[in-house]
Protein backbone atom coordinates (compact mmCIF):
# COMPACT_ATOMS: atom_id res chain seq x y z
CA UNK A 1 0.00 0.00 0.00
CA UNK A 2 2.85 2.34 0.73
CA UNK A 3 3.99 2.24 -2.90
CA UNK A 4 0.49 3.11 -4.07
CA UNK A 5 0.44 6.30 -1.97
CA UNK A 6 2.13 8.38 -4.65
CA UNK A 7 -0.16 7.16 -7.44
CA UNK A 8 -3.37 8.64 -8.79
CA UNK A 9 -6.61 8.03 -6.91
CA UNK A 10 -7.73 5.59 -9.61
CA UNK A 11 -4.59 3.48 -9.31
CA UNK A 12 -4.74 3.54 -5.51
CA UNK A 13 -8.38 2.46 -5.58
CA UNK A 14 -7.63 -0.31 -8.07
CA UNK A 15 -4.83 -1.55 -5.80
CA UNK A 16 -7.15 -1.41 -2.80
CA UNK A 17 -9.72 -3.45 -4.71
CA UNK A 18 -7.16 -6.13 -5.62
CA UNK A 19 -6.08 -6.49 -2.01
CA UNK A 20 -9.68 -6.69 -0.77
CA UNK A 21 -10.74 -9.29 -3.34
CA UNK A 22 -7.80 -11.57 -2.57
CA UNK A 23 -8.43 -11.22 1.16
CA UNK A 24 -12.13 -12.06 0.77
CA UNK A 25 -11.50 -15.03 -1.51
CA UNK A 26 -8.78 -16.41 0.76
CA UNK A 27 -11.01 -16.33 3.86
CA UNK A 28 -14.00 -17.63 1.88
CA UNK A 29 -11.76 -20.55 0.90
CA UNK A 30 -11.07 -21.21 4.58
CA UNK A 31 -14.83 -21.27 5.21
CA UNK A 32 -15.40 -23.66 2.33
CA UNK A 33 -12.89 -26.07 3.86
CA UNK A 34 -14.72 -26.06 7.19
CA UNK A 35 -12.61 -23.39 8.87
CA UNK A 36 -15.51 -21.70 10.64
CA UNK A 37 -14.74 -23.59 13.85
CA UNK A 38 -10.96 -23.65 13.57
CA UNK A 39 -8.32 -21.44 15.07
CA UNK A 40 -9.08 -18.67 12.55
CA UNK A 41 -12.85 -19.15 12.55
CA UNK A 42 -13.59 -15.62 13.68
CA UNK A 43 -11.54 -14.13 10.83
CA UNK A 44 -12.94 -16.55 8.26
CA UNK A 45 -16.49 -15.85 9.33
CA UNK A 46 -15.99 -12.07 9.14
CA UNK A 47 -13.87 -11.70 6.02
CA UNK A 48 -15.09 -14.73 4.09
CA UNK A 49 -18.74 -13.89 4.61
CA UNK A 50 -21.27 -13.21 1.89
CA UNK A 51 -21.70 -9.71 3.30
CA UNK A 52 -18.03 -8.88 2.88
CA UNK A 53 -18.19 -10.50 -0.55
CA UNK A 54 -21.01 -8.14 -1.52
CA UNK A 55 -18.97 -5.16 -0.32
CA UNK A 56 -16.03 -6.34 -2.46
CA UNK A 57 -18.38 -6.58 -5.48
CA UNK A 58 -19.36 -2.95 -4.93
CA UNK A 59 -15.70 -1.97 -4.77
CA UNK A 60 -15.14 -3.99 -7.95
CA UNK A 61 -17.82 -1.95 -9.70
CA UNK A 62 -16.03 1.28 -8.90
CA UNK A 63 -12.65 -0.14 -9.90
CA UNK A 64 -14.17 -1.41 -13.14
CA UNK A 65 -15.38 2.07 -14.03
CA UNK A 66 -11.80 3.31 -13.78
CA UNK A 67 -10.72 0.65 -16.26
CA UNK A 68 -13.49 1.30 -18.76
CA UNK A 69 -12.36 3.29 -21.72
CA UNK A 70 -8.86 3.98 -20.49
CA UNK A 71 -6.15 4.11 -23.10
CA UNK A 72 -3.53 1.46 -23.67
CA UNK A 73 -0.88 3.34 -21.68
CA UNK A 74 -3.18 3.61 -18.67
CA UNK A 75 -4.22 -0.04 -19.10
CA UNK A 76 -0.56 -1.03 -19.02
CA UNK A 77 -0.18 0.90 -15.75
CA UNK A 78 -3.13 -0.97 -14.21
CA UNK A 79 -1.76 -4.27 -15.54
CA UNK A 80 1.62 -3.55 -13.97
CA UNK A 81 0.02 -2.92 -10.60
CA UNK A 82 -2.10 -6.04 -10.98
CA UNK A 83 1.02 -8.15 -11.54
CA UNK A 84 2.88 -6.55 -8.64
CA UNK A 85 0.03 -6.84 -6.14
CA UNK A 86 -0.81 -10.42 -7.10
CA UNK A 87 2.85 -11.41 -6.70
CA UNK A 88 2.92 -9.84 -3.23
CA UNK A 89 -0.38 -11.47 -2.26
CA UNK A 90 0.86 -14.92 -3.30
CA UNK A 91 4.06 -14.38 -1.32
CA UNK A 92 2.07 -13.26 1.71
CA UNK A 93 -0.33 -16.20 1.69
CA UNK A 94 2.48 -18.66 1.02
CA UNK A 95 4.32 -17.25 4.03
CA UNK A 96 1.16 -17.40 6.17
CA UNK A 97 0.50 -21.03 5.31
CA UNK A 98 4.16 -22.02 5.70
CA UNK A 99 4.46 -20.41 9.11
CA UNK A 100 1.18 -21.95 10.25
CA UNK A 101 2.26 -25.48 9.42
CA UNK A 102 5.53 -25.53 11.29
Amino acid sequence: LEELAGESYEVMFFGFYLIEVVYQKAWAGVLEKGGRDGMYGEFATQWGSEGFGEYVKEVEGVAGRYLEGCGSERQAEFDGWFQKIMKLEVEFWDMAFDSGSG
